[in-house]
């Protein structure tokens, strides 16, 4: 059987080859003919054999003939449909039938609303395979993929579930339902952690989407990116779903019996993320990820959880080593969506485009008609790479979305606007371009970009243009956009294509610049087509042989599936480095000190020797780091005469404590400041990080935070300035509106990353460690990170409503109507009230709006 779909599958792949080539302008020969009538009839005739086989190799073939007969052969062939939803639905992938509709289809509706067949019998057998697949959830019938009714049913029977699929499989879809429909029936509450803002920002869309179309009192639904206690006020049958990234779910551990009113129900999705915990420099993400979830383990709140991620190895032992608990899993290796991967690479005087997908067992060659390759081999985006991109973009087509991955934010940014000054201007987008410009600046580049169908995203932007910008993805009003590597955190961007030059994560190699890992290019290339919305994905690699001689790959494996093994325990990098850590630990020196032992591994032993005294060996050993009892006593020992104490270490659980004792012992550190309106506030600001760069236990902390550009060349004025602003709940575009960024519109975006990033994320986490040991209250880093010291504005924020707008709101005369006492539900009926008011790329920013 895979002999003959080997056979059929090559020929398809061929054609597919020869026709992109043409459509790309990279071959000058004509499209290739027409399948013939024949052959059509033998690629049936193979569906129809793989769809009795039930292995994941027939199901990827399946897919991949299905997928390219369709887009090949349909309009030639209009039977074509018929049999392919009968055989879709067969294997339980009816939701791809969708997309051989004429207009598109929703994933909550059953196969009845597709466009019917032409015949009463195929229709009787698509009904009757349709039913092993068919949910039943709050209300509502749902049509799902087998793979998405598994975990449906699986999460009805366990305590702790891994999930390891594809990209597009439909995993985010599932598990909102799934839980939505848990929490209803069983009186839960839910907590989804993700990696980034723009996730958070997804996941409460989807959620907000599910409880509004398909709850019967959607006001009994609240979903929050902040926790927040119960109060007595609460109605008692409130129902609480947070989404928030590991850095806001483990700032307030201690106080997380206070959030929960039911049991939780944990999702963690994207887990591939922990996988650079065991890094020192780069990793605290990761450990923040890992330390969320075992902390949540470890307590009695927890009920039922899973974790997932695209194609992880083993992810039911992943699972059960976080949660100390037997898992199951729910694996599949098919997506609904065709991926294929051209890569073109250059001769002596000749350009090869190979084609290759993951249900094909080798590779299509074809020679092309161009002599060399605009940029190959090189680094920097010159003028000539650049107008290739620009080309290959104008030749997609207007009717398609492309992404262009970006090694850096600031390339993604001069790529989007250099692509975009070629292509022609939309009028569809001058209403966006207008709500930029007034909520940013004047000058904004990225405002120039849409009008002309193009933008640029990545993990720096302001929430409310990132809002703005999915949305109007998501509406097909942006056809390319300049991508860094949010993409690899799972934020679904729609997109049938995608262009990567090449693995590099630079323009300029440094010492520590890093590239694209084998399964991180999977995981790319995953992104190219969404289930439901897209047959076939493509990705366009633009250099093979850069992939080919980077140490982040093996020859070859620009084409694989690449899976990947996570570490849940720091067993690998303590027992390599087991000598420097345990002398480090065995003094009373700050471990910045010594600079051979991994500084988090150490930090970790002194924290753990701390919060669980004299049972601190054990919880190590659950870590994966054993200690004899000498050296636990030694450790023991070197921190027996700290005065700091035990609650503030757990507050500061990435700082050394030793470090956080002589904070407290500093009598010369810089007043702190307390009120967020004191008009010194920027000043006060700059001494004291001033002061902390020089202190020989804090000035390491403040490098990795801040980086030593900025104390050092004169921009921690600015830093200051912008924070002082951002807390005092300004406008952005106020805070913009100055004499420099005036004078430098160029600077606009390099201030917001400033903003978004050092001011709202890196100064609280610097601050504080030294808040907490001086016992100053730590409002005002709270303030700081949420843009406001209004208590009012930052509930509105906790409810996912981006900064701009709930400034906006706050402005609102009617805001009176509500008092201190006024719970969440109150607050989402005032929204309510005064959304429509607001101009509409501000009551998209409103997630809970029907």
């Amino acid at each position: 059987m895979h002999s003959k779909s080997q056979e059929v599958l090559q020929k398809l792949l061929q054609v597919e080859a020869k026709k992109t080539a043409y459509r790309l302008g990279l071959r000058k020969v004509s499209s290739p003919e027409p399948l013939s009538y024949e052959f059509v009839r033998r690629a049936i005739g193979t569906l129809e054999g793989l769809a009795n086989l039930n292995d994941e190799k027939s199901r990827t073939e399946f897919i991949a003939i299905s997928a390219l007969l369709w887009t090949l052969a349909a309009d030639t062939y209009q039977g074509i449909r018929d049999h392919l939803v009968v055989l879709l639905a067969k294997i339980g992938y009816s939701p791809s039938s969708s997309m051989l509709n004429n207009s598109a289809n929703s994933i909550e509706s059953n196969v009845s609303e597709l466009e019917p067949l032409h015949s009463l019998l195929f229709e009787l057998e698509t009904c009757a395979y349709d039913r092993r697949c068919t949910i039943d959830a709050l209300g509502h019938s749902f049509l799902v993929t087998e793979f998405q009714k598994k975990v449906w049913d699986k999460i009805g029977s366990s305590v702790v579930l891994g999930i390891s699929a594809p990209t597009s499989a439909g995993k985010s879809f599932i598990l909102a339902l799934r839980s939505l429909s848990r929490a209803i029936d069983n009186n839960l509450d839910i907590l989804y952690i993700v990696p980034t803002l723009s996730l958070v920002n997804q996941v409460t869309s989807d959620y907000a989407s599910l409880v509004n179309k398909f709850t019967e009192e959607p006001s009994r639904t609240i979903i929050l990116n902040s926790f927040a206690d119960y109060h007595d006020s609460a109605e008692p049958e409130e129902r609480r779903i947070y989404v928030m990234t590991q850095e806001r779910a483990l700032a307030s551990e201690t106080n997380w019996k206070s959030y929960f009113h039911h049991g939780v129900f944990l999702i963690a999705d994207e887990i591939q993320n922990i996988e650079r915990a065991l890094d020192d420099a780069s990793g605290e993400r990761s450990r923040r990820l890992l330390d969320v979830l075992t902390d949540l383990a470890a307590s009695t709140l927890v009920t039922q959880a899973v974790v997932s991620g695209p194609r992880i190895n083993d992810i039911d032992l992943v699972a059960s080593s976080l949660f100390q608990d037997r898992a199951d899993e729910v694996t599949t290796d098919t997506s609904p969506v065709l991926n294929l991967t051209y890569a073109l690479k250059k001769g002596e005087n000749s350009a090869q485009m190979h084609l290759k997908c993951g249900a094909f067992d080798g590779k299509i060659s074809l020679p092309l008609d161009i002599k060399s390759i605009p940029g190959y081999g090189k680094k920097q985006y010159r003028q000539d790479i650049l107008d290739f991109l620009a080309n290959l973009a104008k030749r997609l087509g207007q009717d398609t979305q492309t992404i262009i991955f970006s090694p850096t934010i600031s390339a993604a940014q001069k790529n989007a606007e250099y692509l975009a000054k070629q292509l022609a201007t939309t009028n569809k987008n001058c209403d966006l371009s207008s709500y930029l410009r007034a909520t940013v600046h004047p000058e904004y580049r990225l405002a120039d970009c849409v009008l002309h169908g193009v933008a640029y995203h990545h993990g720096k932007l302001p929430k409310h243009v990132r809002k703005a910008l999915e949305h109007a993805l998501s509406q097909k009003q942006i056809r390319l956009v300049a991508c860094t590597t949010t993409l690899l955190q799972g934020v679904n961007l729609p997109a049938s294509n995608i262009i990567i030059r090449n693995p590099n994560l630079f323009i300029r190699k440094m010492p520590n610049s890093t590239e694209l890992s084998s399964y991180e290019l999977a995981n790319l290339r995953g992104r190219a087509g969404r289930l439901m919305k897209d047959f076939i994905g493509r990705t366009f690699v633009l250099d093979e042989e850069s992939f080919d001689n980077s140490d982040s790959h093996v020859q070859g494996d620009l084409f694989e599936d690449t899976y990947k093994s996570l570490d849940t325990d720091y067993a690998s990098i303590f027992l390599a480095n087991r000598s420097t850590i345990i002398d480090c630990v065995a003094t009373d020196h700050l471990v910045s000190e010594n600079a051979e032992a991994p500084g988090h591994i150490a930090i970790y032993i002194r924290q753990a020797a701390i919060k669980y005294g004299k049972d601190f060996r054990g919880y190590l050993e659950k870590r994966g780091i054993t200690l004899s009892e000498s050296e636990a006593a030694q450790v023991v020992r070197t921190l027996s005469n700290l005065t700091i104490s035990p609650e503030i270490c757990a507050q500061n659980r990435y700082v050394d404590p030793i470090a956080l004792e002589q904070i407290l012992a500093d009598s010369q550190i810089p007043r702190l400041p307390e009120n967020p309106n004191d008009s010194n506030l920027a000043n006060l600001l700059n001494d004291l990080i001033q002061y902390l760069s020089r202190q020989s236990y804090y000035i390491q902390r403040v490098e990795q935070e801040l980086g030593s550009r900025i104390v050092s060349t004169g921009k921690l004025q600015a830093l200051t300035m912008y924070a002082s602003q951002w807390i005092k709940g300004q406008p952005l575009a106020k805070m913009l509106d100055n004499s420099f960024i005036n004078s430098k519109p160029d600077e606009i975006d390099s201030a917001i990353s400033m903003i978004e990033g050092k001011v709202a994320y890196s100064l609280p986490n610097l601050l504080a460690p030294v808040y907490g040991a001086k016992g100053v209250d730590t409002v005002i880093l709270t303030c700081m990170e949420a843009g406001s010291f209004n208590p009012f504005t930052r509930k509105l924020m906790d409810l996912g409503i981006a900064r701009e707008t709930a400034l906006k709101i706050s402005e609102e005369p009617r805001k009176q109507l509500i008092t201190p006492s006024d719970t969440y539900q109150d607050l989402v009926k005032f929204v309510k009230l005064v959304a429509p008011s607001l101009e509409k790329w501000d009551r998209i920013q409103i997630p809970f709006l029907e």
